[in-house]
């Protein structure tokens, strides 16, 4: 029992200790066996008594322990009472490194790729599939949160096409990647056009040594070499024959090859005497497959056989016709099968109208050929939208060595045609015009040549060439070599919205209007050209920028030589404009500058030298305008060699001494 009570007190003394706050030092107590509370029990004569030798013995206390005890003692100065209520108390605390914060700055990065790669002149025969992928980067990367980008597939042949990602690519931290073009994409997927040429009339003896030509186009990605080649056709045997180049003759750069491709001709027994053409006997017949008339001015052949020749034709095929006459009593019609229609020549192969047709011919297919014949329209009636040959939409067509005469408007007309030759054309007494442009669709027109045209006795134009679309074409890189209009009504050469292009070595006269007209145009050289004895101003140009003038001539017109109005840079080297009449156009000058910048005259002669000079200036300005004089003439004059605007600004003004 008395072991409990000692617990219990034990108990009792540290639960008052944890209540009043102080600080408990543990001390294990020491019980002996014997009764604790008894001193007896430690009596040496007890039965419980312990010898104290026996009992552990407690080293001696350091000097320093020794001083800390008697500081404390009760008795000595140093004694410090100790707070019944003071604790000791040991706290540990946690501590934790700084956070450290990362920061992502770096925009995600889209990358571009397209399938298939291109082949090694940068062209795809097939569709492009473009793709995009997102990554994030930089040194602290957040991860992407949203990925929308997408690509695009293009299907759509054409050179420099590109396409740019949709959707967007956003980072963890918010940073949008920056879109990306991948560009480049040139895409071809047309064969490129053989084009099989015989000579003659494709009909040959036996055993003659023929020898056919052919030549390659490809109006996109261009024809790898050879791009034309002859071949030795077969003659060995009479009868119909089929002369063919085999598909894969030749490639573009997409890789496209070209298909196969036939021409027919026929071999006679050289002992059939060739048809002779005598054109001094009016009643002479000209023998023609589909003809079945008497082949004579008078009665030109029967029926239709020219729109049955090209019905009968196949594709690619040519109608050849013989000198004489022919009827064309409905429109021929050359759209959805390439057909030529050759003659043996203007004046020789007469095709005469014989209704009131809108057209008496129309082409719409690409690489047609019209060539070598007289056409007479004198059945139309003199009107608006009545043309001889109408030509519209397509490329590479040829019309070659054609008279043209007697239209109700316009001898030819063309519209929205590119690379079409035009060449040794005589167009006469149409109504309006002699050949007229009416462009309607942007970016056509382009890169058409006109050679050799001779254009006459016309109520309006005789050339007029251009658009209705009201904007510059882009590059349109014509060439006008050639061009000689006479007594046309209105005008004889205009120039609408060119943007490019050389016009060379043409002229106009006897015009009872203007010589030449350039309007709405830039980037244009003009050289070697000339307007005489026109009933207005020999040359007019308005609207106009950067074009370049030289070494031509328009002298002896009723009206201003020059007329030069709102343009701006405009290069005048080495031209003439002298002796022109003051006429019923209130002329003042060899040449006039209206409201116009940049207008340069070197080495030019503008001047009067008849008995009674009617020029009374060499330059006249009026507005807004500002001109360079270098080494020109302009004496003598009615009065004298420049009048100048109060606003206009003259540089360089060096006037030749002679």
């Amino acid at each position: 029992m008395r072991y409990i009570g000692i617990i219990t007190l034990l108990v009792l003394c540290l639960t008052l200790l944890l209540l009043t706050g102080c600080m408990i030092n543990t001390v294990t107590p020491e019980i002996s066996m014997g009764n604790s509370n008894n001193p007896s029990s430690n009596n040496p004569n007890s039965n419980n008594y312990q010898n104290p030798s026996t009992d552990p013995v407690e080293e001696p206390a350091t000097e320093e322990q020794a001083t800390n005890l008697s500081s404390n003692n009760p008795n000595s100065n140093n004694y410090q009472n100790p707070s019944p209520n003071t604790v000791e108390e040991t706290v540990i605390v946690a501590t934790e490194e700084p956070a450290t914060v990362e920061v992502d700055t770096t925009k995600p990065v889209i990358t571009g790729s397209r399938a298939p790669l291109p082949n090694s002149f940068g062209w795809n025969n097939t569709n492009v599939t473009v793709s995009f992928s997102c990554a994030d980067t930089g040194p602290i990367q957040s991860g992407i949160e949203t990925n929308t980008v997408t690509g695009a597939i293009v299907t759509t042949e054409g050179k420099n096409q590109s396409v740019t990602n949709t959707g967007v690519c956003i980072d963890v931290a918010g940073n949008i990647a920056d879109p990306v073009t991948v560009s480049d994409i040139n895409i071809d997927k047309t064969p490129p056009v053989v084009t099989i040429t015989l000579p003659g009339t494709g009909e040959y003896v036996l055993n003659q040594s023929i020898t056919a030509t052919w030549s390659a186009t490809d109006a996109l990605s261009g024809v790898v070499s050879p791009t034309s080649g002859t071949v030795s056709i077969d003659t060995s045997s009479v009868g119909t024959k089929t002369f063919t180049l085999p598909a894969g003759t030749v490639k573009d750069k997409a890789g496209n090859s070209s298909l196969k491709v036939s021409k027919s001709y026929t071999v006679i027994a050289d002992t059939e005497e060739p048809v002779i053409v005598d054109t001094e006997d009016p009643e002479m017949i000209y023998p023609q497959k589909w003809a079945t008339g008497t082949g004579t001015a008078i009665d030109p052949w029967a029926g239709d056989c020219i729109n049955d020749a090209y019905a009968a034709a196949a594709a690619g095929d040519t109608i050849y016709l013989r000198a004489g006459y022919y009827t064309l009593a409905s429109t021929l019609t050359i759209q959805g099968k390439t057909v030529n229609l050759i003659g043996e020549g203007r004046g020789e192969t007469f095709i005469v109208t014989s209704m009131n047709h809108s057209a008496a011919m129309i082409v719409y297919d690409d690489y047609t050929t019209l060539k070598g014949f007289t056409l007479d329209a004198a059945s139309q009636v003199e009107e608006k939208n009545r043309y001889a040959i109408k030509l519209l939409n397509g490329d590479y067509m040829t019309v070659e060595d054609i008279e043209v005469k007697n239209a109700g408007y316009a001898g030819i007309e063309y519209a929205d045609i590119n690379y079409a030759t035009f060449r040794n054309l005589y167009l006469h007494d149409n109504s309006w015009l002699g050949l007229h442009a009416a462009h309607v669709v942007a970016e056509r027109g382009k890169h058409n040549t006109f050679q050799y045209l001779y254009i006459w006795n016309h109520t309006h134009h005789g050339f007029d060439d251009g658009n209705d679309v009201g904007v510059w074409t882009s590059d349109c890189d014509n060439t006008y070599d050639n061009i000689h209009t006479w007594n046309n009504g209105l005008g004889g050469l205009i120039f609408w919205y060119l943007n490019g292009g050389n016009i060379t070595n043409c002229s106009s006269y006897d015009s009872d209007g203007y010589g030449i007209k350039i309007g709405h145009s830039e980037n244009v050289n003009v050289s070697n050209c000339s307007a005489w004895n026109c009933n207005d101003y020999g040359l007019q140009i308005t609207y106009t920028n950067n074009l370049n003038i030289s070494n031509s001539s328009f002298n002896f017109n009723n009206g201003t030589g020059i007329k030069i109005i709102d343009s701006s840079n405009i290069a005048l080297t080495n031209v003439i404009s002298k002796n022109n009449d003051v006429g019923d156009h209130g002329n003042l000058g060899a040449v006039l500058v209206e409201s116009s910048t940049g207008v340069r005259f070197t080495s030019c002669q503008f001047y009067d030298d008849r008995e009674t000079p009617l020029q009374d200036w060499g330059i006249l300005t009026e507005g807004t305008a500002s001109i360079e004089i270098i080494n020109c003439k302009l004496l003598p004059n009615g009065t004298g060699a420049i009048y100048a605007d109060t606003e206009t600004v003259i540089t360089e003004k060096i006037l030749a001494k002679f």
